[in-house]
């Protein structure tokens, strides 16, 4: 179950939690848009989801709150993401994304190593100026 592989999860990196409810239902629904915003985290198998879904997703975590996490299979943002002029309403220049080291065995639809990403909600980016590449990139 879910809860166990958090569980795992966080074991394996080296992590304490607190209290927390699992809530299983569609992102996308009208429903849980107020939840997304409020939420301190979320997990997201989106490996198999195209560019649509991913792009509708982006834009339900484009209002959670600062310092709201994001627990994914694929990135939502390059790991180099660099603002610039023509990036500016990216969902990148609010969120901080690094790689978690790869867990063997956390997905059942393969034995190999899966990396997950972690995005944190943090606004300061767009004012940090050494976040900024030159207009020419």
């Amino acid at each position: 179950t879910m809860d166990k592989e958090f569980r795992r999860w966080m074991k394996w990196y080296g992590k304490k939690h607190a209290d927390y409810t699992l809530e299983r239902g569609d992102f996308l629904s009208e429903e849980w848009r107020e939840r997304i915003a409020n939420t301190s985290v979320i997990f997201v198998n989106n490996f198999a989801f195209g560019p649509e879904v991913d792009h509708q997703l982006k834009e339900r975590f484009a209002n959670m709150k600062e310092g709201g996490q994001i627990v994914s299979s694929k990135p939502f943002a390059p790991l180099n993401f660099r603002i610039n002029s023509r990036n500016l309403s990216d969902i990148g220049t609010i969120m901080r994304v690094v790689e978690l080291s790869p867990l063997k065995g956390s997905v059942s639809w393969t034995g190999k190593p899966v990396s997950y990403y972690l995005h944190t909600i943090d606004r300061t980016i767009q004012l940090d100026k050494n976040y900024y590449s030159s207009p020419s990139n």
